[in-house]
């Protein structure tokens, strides 16, 4: 209980174990989760990021921590007995042509090789990339964009299937036909400084899909949205204010009250140093964020 706000630390814990650690929940906009991914990310503590959960779909936060240059792979998760039922949705691993086992998938989660669906089952690739790849290059060039959704007709049939850059729609295709049982995408798009893409898709029934990126690199560039950092960086800092005002706030209480029985309040004033700490090197990380994409505005207005 000495660590219980310090979620760094389990993290690190569940690294050391060969874990991975995210959040559920991440589809949400409650402010836990906000606060909790703005404090951890900046470590590259975070591995994934639940957005398929109740057969409802969220991605603001994983669209804004891939634009800042982070990754996440896409997860899904049933919060049963609370609400849901067990495999209502799915995140799938791609394990490559090796035989299954436990360790294969959990190692092509690691990878980011995911996507999550609780109807459509999509495929994408870039080049030769599929999500949770890096494509490196040296320079601008073209990259080959092949994606497809398929479904079974007797349940559903993909009805909408779209490819995303840096969080927007870039291509789209549509189909009203519920035989038809696939749509697919196959076109060019220029690399230009790096980016990260995704595809996701709806069903005829309402169900939703969607990868993890494949993510493009060009050196010495950031895959990130670099237009949108500094708007960003200000929810960020937002979020670590209001941590902030928490930790305040719970040492006002525990003055006022040393007796005061809410244990999480308790826990919070005695680790306060610490989660104070971490707030303040959260801060600097995402400051520099802001100077470095200075810089790289300069750099990219000499560079094509």
């Amino acid at each position: 209980m000495n660590k219980y706000w310090l979620y760094d630390w389990v993290a690190d814990t569940v690294h050391a174990q060969g874990g991975l650690f995210g959040y559920a929940h991440a589809l949400l906009t409650h402010p836990y989760i906000r606060r909790g991914m703005s404090l951890s990310s900046p470590r590259h503590k975070v591995d994934f990021a639940e957005i398929l959960q109740y057969g409802e779909m969220g991605t603001d936060f994983f669209y804004d921590f891939h634009n800042m240059g982070f990754k996440l792979a896409a997860s899904a998760g049933t919060d049963v007995p609370w609400q849901g039922t067990i495999g209502e949705v799915r995140m799938y691993a791609y394990i490559g042509d090796q035989p299954f086992s436990a360790d294969a998938w959990f190692d092509a989660v690691r990878k980011g090789r995911t996507f999550v669906t609780n109807g459509p089952m999509i495929d994408l690739r870039v080049d030769q990339a599929i999500p949770g790849d890096e494509i490196v290059l040296k320079e601008n060039r073209k990259l080959r964009i092949k994606v497809r959704a398929w479904g079974d007709p007797e349940r559903m049939v993909p009805s909408k299937l779209e490819i995303v850059r840096h969080g927007e729609v870039i291509r789209s295709t549509e189909s009203s036909d519920k035989s038809q049982k696939e749509l697919s995408l196959d076109f060019k798009l220029e690399s230009g400084y790096g980016c990260w893409i995704a595809a996701r898709a709806e069903g005829s029934d309402g169900s939703l899909a969607h990868t993890t990126p494949v993510y493009v690199i060009r050196e010495p560039f950031r895959f990130w949205k670099i237009e949108a950092i500094d708007d960003l960086v200000a929810d960020r800092l937002a979020n670590l204010e209001d941590i902030e005002k928490l930790v305040d706030r719970a040492k006002e209480i525990h003055e006022q009250s040393k007796t005061h029985e809410r244990l999480g309040l308790k826990l919070m004033t005695r680790q306060a140093p610490e989660l104070q700490k971490r707030v303040s090197e959260a801060r600097k990380f995402f400051q520099s964020l802001k100077q470095e994409a200075e810089r790289e505005r300069i750099l990219r207005k000499n560079t094509y």
